[in-house]
């Protein structure tokens, strides 16, 4: 923007200012004008992901310590004086956030202070602790203590909606997950184990953020976080079937179209992450069949090339990722 040719003539050699030439012409203000040039000549930049990642690494060591001290000293601070305190950091959490809180919309909301979004996640990992610590020390739910999971991700659900907080909604998704995991753990059903549960969930996570971006137009934004948290569900239990029954097996060729699928909708949607996943996850497929299957009855004829296997496969996925993110680059 700052030097470009003028009319881009074979001949001409002189260079304008675009935001300088605006200036003049009153298209800008003069504080508009340094703002762009600012940011233009790299004098001006943003680093708002590094505060995100130094507020998040913050929230997450003011749980932890929270958590350990709860569990160091439960018998020297006594029930009453825990309860009294997580109680009071999980009020002053929400007290923040429902006085400082944008109303609800169905639409993106920006946060109204930077801290908005890791002082609402603090107040939700301050509930958990809380109602971990009481089924811990009074065992009010006693063999139904899942329910607090329930419970819990129904209160993550509201409240991401509610100020529009993905980190918050990730927490209502895995909290659910672990409830789905624990409740039907007590079901005897042979076709229903821990890796089918996975994948029930898996699905119907991915198709209700499918469902909410596509149909109900709500919260179009959350998609992503729903598909993460689904995809991996998938990926997971099908490489633990993987693992578990070999090749010859649902799982194997059920991995190798959900990697496709991935990387095609990665492609699609021009999103580094879903083809980084499609990858990785393939090659960890692939990798076992071929450690268990190929290389296993090389080893039986005294053939061994499972060490150049690695060492070629592991620098073609390093290339093929970043041929993924090169296009992506030069398609945006």
């Amino acid at each position: 923007m700052r030097a470009l040719d003028k009319n881009g003539g074979p001949g001409y050699t002189g260079r304008v200012d675009f935001i300088a030439d605006w200036r003049d012409k009153g298209l800008l203000k003069p504080e508009q004008a340094r703002l762009l040039s600012d940011i233009e000549s790299g004098r001006l930049f943003s680093i708002s992901a590094e505060l995100k990642a130094f507020l998040y690494i913050g929230a997450l060591l003011i749980v932890a310590g929270v958590g350990g001290t709860v569990k160091r000293y439960m018998l020297e601070l006594g029930p009453a004086a825990i309860t009294a305190g997580l109680s009071a950091a999980v009020l002053a959490c929400f007290y923040y956030c429902f006085s400082r809180g944008r109303p609800y919309s169905p639409e993106k909301i920006e946060s109204p202070t930077p801290a908005f979004d890791y002082i609402l996640y603090m107040g939700c990992a301050f509930w958990g602790i809380l109602f971990g610590y009481l089924e811990t020390h009074y065992h009010l739910l006693a063999a139904n203590w899942d329910y607090y999971l329930l419970a819990s991700s129904a209160l993550f659900f509201w409240l991401a909606y509610r100020f529009d907080n993905r980190l918050v909604l990730a927490m209502a998704l895995t909290t659910l997950g672990s409830w789905f995991g624990f409740r039907f753990s007590h079901v005897d059903l042979p076709f229903f184990a821990l890796r089918q549960r996975g994948l029930a969930f898996g699905a119907a996570v991915v198709f209700s953020g499918w469902w909410l971006e596509n149909r109900a137009r709500v919260k179009e934004h959350f998609a992503d976080t729903y598909y993460s948290i689904g995809l991996h569900a998938l990926f997971w239990s099908l490489l633990w079937g993987l693992f578990d029954q070999g090749v010859v097996s649902f799982y194997a060729p059920a991995l190798a179209l959900l990697c496709a699928a991935t990387i095609r909708y990665g492609l699609r949607r021009r999103n580094f992450q879903y083809l980084l996943w499609g990858t990785v996850y393939g090659y960890i497929g692939l990798s076992d069949i071929m450690v268990r299957n190929v290389f296993g009855l090389l080893g039986i004829i005294g053939v061994g090339l499972d060490s150049l296997y690695f060492m070629a496969s592991s620098v073609a996925v390093i290339v093929l990722i970043f041929a993924f993110r090169k296009r992506l680059e030069q398609d945006a």
